[in-house]
């Protein structure tokens, strides 16, 4: 989300209108998520997709009309069986709404700033709003802790207390609240709305543990994937721009050491590929504790099992040996760096959906 914002804010900043789509509902099997989102200006696509094909040529036509008249719409987009092999009974529900001067581009910067300084933000926006006239449909309230941006206090009230509960869980998450007409938050409505909540969390960091030749393509698709990645190694030969482009951080020195003083959290996905067994053995006990949702080991099933029975034999509790991911990377057949480095990327994304899942009810 964080390379979308940026890319909104920057049609924003020059002064063009932007029509955001975003997923608020699904129905049958359908190839994106609630929350999902798609920019689109006067030339196109700007950023981010709803789920491509005829679906979504269908949402590029009604943000031309969104565009074209400033009025934000609801509708309901049925999916062709053709679009990724899906029953003829798929649809998405998609909010149309435009993103015009400079309220608009705070907002996005709003994001995009909290983002690129690591922290989550929520987004709350009423996407139904028949015959409330206080809430109109679009309204926005960007929420970054405890303070929300751009509203009046009363209307904000409730849109920030339908979003502070997801933003505290610090999770991505899309979901649609209902605030009932009786509710005592919404006592100037004459009719319920929804609310679609959205958080909006910093990247994911991928510390690759040895700088060899299966790190440098899982550096490359792990950027693909949206990571920050962090190389860590004690070869400066080896771990170094030229062989790492694209990696955002090259950490010089003892891994074990390095992994010791660096901030661990659950949003941090840690491969070890270091160059011998001792090395190995050092960093696992640094991270196997750690908070870190994704522990990864290259090395031999039988490497693999020694060193969990040496950590066992050191007390390790068998919950924390049981996250060990080793050996690393899915079971396609992989025998080369760069297909190796596909495994593991897949086991990554398995590993993310499952533990940080795009939560909807």
């Amino acid at each position: 989300m964080k390379s979308f914002f940026d890319q909104l804010a920057g049609t924003l900043a020059l002064g063009d209108t932007v029509a955001v789509a975003t997923i608020v509902g699904t129905s049958g099997p359908v190839p994106r998520e609630v929350g999902a989102k798609m920019a689109v200006g006067e030339e196109g696509v700007l950023a981010g997709t709803v789920g491509g094909g005829a679906g979504e040529a269908a949402v590029c036509r009604i943000a031309r009309e969104v565009l074209a008249d400033g009025r934000a719409r609801r509708v309901s987009i049925p999916l062709a069986p053709e679009d990724a092999g899906l029953s003829p009974a798929a649809a998405i529900a998609v909010f149309l709404d435009p993103w015009p001067g400079p309220a608009a581009l705070a907002l996005a910067e709003g994001i995009r700033d909290g983002l690129a300084a690591g922290r989550a933000v929520a987004l709350a926006t009423v996407v139904r709003s028949e015959g409330a006239g206080d809430w109109p449909i679009g309204r926005k309230v960007l929420i970054t802790g405890a303070a929300a941006q751009g509203q009046e206090p009363a209307t904000a009230a409730a849109l920030r207390a339908a979003a502070v509960p997801a933003l505290t869980a610090g999770q991505a998450y899309a979901a649609l609240h209902t605030i009932p007409a009786d509710d005592p938050a919404a006592s100037l409505l004459a009719a319920t709305i929804e609310i679609l909540v959205e958080v909006f969390v910093p990247p994911l960091t991928l510390l690759l543990v040895g700088a060899g030749h299966i790190a440098q393509p899982l550096a490359a698709i792990a950027k693909l994937l949206g990571y920050e990645v962090m190389v860590l190694d004690d070869r400066p030969a080896l771990a170094n721009a030229e062989r790492f482009p694209g990696a955002d951080r090259l950490l010089i020195g003892d891994p074990a050491a390095l992994l010791r003083d660096y901030p661990i959290t659950p949003r941090c996905h840690v491969l070890l590929a270091p160059p011998d067994h001792a090395q190995a053995d050092a960093c696992l006990r640094e991270v196997i504790g750690s908070a870190a949702s994704y522990v990864g080991l290259v090395a031999s099933k039988r490497r693999a099992a020694a060193l969990r029975a040496a950590l066992a034999e050191a007390g390790i509790p068998a919950d924390r040996l049981s996250r060990l991911h080793s050996p690393a990377g899915l079971a396609i057949g992989a025998r080369t760096p760069a297909a190796i480095a596909v495994s593991i990327a897949a086991e990554l994304v398995q590993v993310h959906y499952a533990t940080f899942r795009c939560h909807n009810v």
